[in-house]
């Protein structure tokens, strides 16, 4: 039996989709790149939060930070919105084309020496 997708995962893997066929030059796609922004670092910080094995806690890391990147730019008054589609696409690819994450196995007492 195949284990259930993780509900933020799920949520991520949509939103890269979203990205796909965007320029970064049609401001209706620069609206769809801002609420990418908005929306995408609390579907990670979601998935931050199920005690991922070590691996993908550095990728969570490492997608936030080129959120972050992008959020910042698409801030700017004068944003270059390559810039932000290309952190974006960075950010999410990896939920989009990656086997579902693995948890750190349960333990109620702890480390066994």
């Amino acid at each position: 039996m195949q284990p259930r997708p993780l509900p933020a995962l799920q949520q991520l893997q949509q939103l890269h989709d979203q990205l796909l066929g965007l320029s970064a030059y049609l401001a209706a796609d620069q609206q769809v790149m801002l609420r990418l922004c908005r929306e995408a670092p609390a579907e990670l910080t979601r998935l931050a939060g199920l005690g991922l094995t070590e691996g993908w806690r550095r990728q969570v890391r490492a997608s936030q930070e080129l959120l972050e990147l992008a959020c910042r730019e698409a801030a700017q008054p004068q944003p270059q919105w390559q810039l932000v589609l290309s952190a974006l696409k960075g950010a999410l690819y990896p939920w989009a084309h990656l086997p579902p994450p693995r948890r750190e196995p349960f333990n109620p007492v702890g480390p066994h020496f």
